[in-house]
């Protein structure tokens, strides 16, 4: 018996992420509801500048210098891998100009040898979080780390190992990171919670409208609205950011204000109690001028502004007798080209008259009939083409009075 194959579903390896500073360093950090007094963030601003290593994971960076030799190990102990055992940094760092530096001492080495040399060894402030962005994971948030330099030495952009509990988490990567600036790092899939932001819908309204001398104004609001359901999945509560897309011309409204804003993105704060799920609403609007040409717009498009109880009482009834006008207009074309039609018609229809006439003789009976019939189109023409030029004049005067009405009015 044919046994069915089930190919388990397994995360592509996401590249390392790199998040921007807020543009609005001095902003307060603000939940997706009220702030509470001791909350993660006011902890981590009121900590001292060298918090122990237990009430945190720790986060180490070490830029060395390598040759193509082994260097020697540094063991953890039994509770796991110990990143500072045996480990001390032997350069300063130093400022010039606009620049930076690291010094090392003086080392000293055998021949054909190589050494590892740590450079920034100390600790730095690190606050658990878990961030969600949609077009990086679409249903699962990264786990990550908001750091702060408090080394006193400029950190160069480059990979971070981080390690928590003296255990492997992961990798993460960050930019250039100068002292006492704050970074955001993810190293990996925080699959103990999910989000779903697939809820996205976009409206747009009509606020408001005048009508000045033919051409219709209209004040049309786009509202577009995004919704996140965050889920956590686990024992413990989450501190979770969530990063919405920034777009410019829009702005944020009925929506909690965002911890900061960089040039591309929005960053939103709440902690997730365990087993609990919360929603967060994003709703941005864009109001946009409109114009429209009366002449060229079609009938059905002009009456449906004039159905509008956005537009004010006073343009709807411009609105109104100006497709009076405009359809007067209309018909009056209409009836001109339905008689252009038949003259048409009737020209190609004396061509075929002709050339019958041309075939018999003149004494026939049939040859009477046509001339019979061509006698008539003959009349029937010269009808056409008066009526042609009576309804041309129309037209002219509809137009005329059309455009007079339109250039003489400005309302709303």
């Amino acid at each position: 018996m044919p046994r069915p194959v089930v190919q388990p579903e397994l995360f592509a390896s996401l590249r390392p992420q790199t998040y921007d500073t807020g543009l609005d360093k001095d902003r307060p950090v603000e939940q997706f509801a009220e702030n509470k007094k001791g909350s993660p963030m006011d902890m981590l601003r009121k900590a001292p500048a060298q918090p122990s290593a237990k009430s945190r994971g720790q986060v180490r960076r070490e830029e060395s210098y390598a040759g193509n030799a082994a260097a020697e190990s540094v063991g953890g102990g039994p509770g796991g891998i110990d990143a500072t055992a045996g480990i001390a940094s032997v350069a300063s760092a130093g400022r010039v100009g606009e620049l930076f530096q690291y010094n090392i001492a003086n080392v000293s080495l055998p021949r054909q040898r190589s050494a590892m040399l740590p450079i920034v060894t100390d600790e730095i402030e690190a606050e658990r979080v878990s961030i969600y962005n949609q077009s990086v994971l679409p249903k699962n948030p990264l786990y990550g780390a908001r750091i702060k330099n408090t080394t006193g030495k400029h950190l160069l952009q480059g990979p971070l190992t981080v390690l928590d509990d003296r255990s492997y988490a992961g990798d993460a990567q960050i930019d250039n990171l100068p002292p006492g600036q704050e970074r955001f790092i993810s190293y990996g899939i925080d699959l103990e919670s999910q989000v779903n932001a697939t809820n996205r819908r976009q409206d747009n309204t009509i606020q408001t409208g005048r009508l000045v001398k033919g051409i219709l104004q209209l004040t049309r609001k786009h509202v577009m609205t995004q919704e996140y359901v965050v889920e956590n999945k686990s024992q413990k509560a989450k501190d979770v950011i969530i990063e919405h897309p920034f777009q410019t011309g829009w702005k944020l409204v009925e929506t909690p204000k965002p911890m900061e804003t960089t040039d591309s993105l929005y960053r939103f704060r709440d902690s997730i109690p365990a087993g609990k799920t919360r929603t967060l609403t994003v709703k941005e609007e864009m109001v946009q001028g409109e114009t429209i040409a009366i002449l060229p717009a079609d009938l059905g498009q002009l009456e449906s502004y004039s159905r509008s109880g956005e537009i004010p009482a006073v343009v709807r009834a411009a609105l109104i007798k100006t497709m009076g006008l405009k359809s007067a207009v209309l018909d009056t074309q209409r009836q001109i080209q339905q008689r252009q039609k038949e003259l048409s018609d009737i020209s190609q229809e004396q061509k075929r008259i002709r050339d019958n006439m041309n075939t018999v003789t003149q004494n026939s009976q049939y040859y009477t009939r046509l001339l019979g019939k061509l006698n008539d189109q003959e009349s029937r023409i010269e009808k056409l083409q008066v009526e042609i030029e009576r309804l041309q004049q129309t037209h002219d005067q509809q137009r005329k009075d059309l455009d007079t009405y339109l250039v003489n009015t400005t309302v709303g």
